[in-house]
This record gives structure tokens, C-alpha cells and sequence, in this order.
């Protein structure tokens, strides 16, 4: 963050193997990653988090 690679906000990177499963199962998806990472991200802020549904928190 303080070399600005990171924002405050933003979505969390994802471990490799649910992005590969995600990307297949998930209709835009990958939008997310045009954001860039951060310590927390929107979903977390607004209560999408933990064992949520991954299709609410990609909306």
C-alpha cells in the first residue's frame, strides 16, 4: 500500500484454484481483477463475507 501496488479498498486476491473454478462457473467474474487489490475490499465492507454467496459478491 504505501508504494501504491495496494488501495484501501479493494477485492483480496484469490487463492489460484477457486479463480480457475470461479472463472468457469461464474459469468463475469474476472471483472473483479480490474480492480486492484487492497487490505479490504467492497464485499467485506458491505457484509458479504465469510460463507457468502461468491455470485451476490461478485454483483
Amino acid at each position: 500500500m504505501l508504494k501504491g501496488d495496494m488501495s484501501l479498498v479493494g477485492p483480496p486476491p484469490e487463492r489460484l484454484f477457486f479463480v480457475d473454478k470461479f472463472k468457469e462457473e461464474i459469468p463475469l467474474y474476472v471483472i473483479k481483477y480490474l480492480v486492484r487489490p487492497g487490505i479490504t475490499g467492497w464485499a467485506q465492507v458491505n457484509g458479504w463475507r465469510g460463507d457468502t454467496s461468491i455470485e451476490e459478491r461478485i454483483k
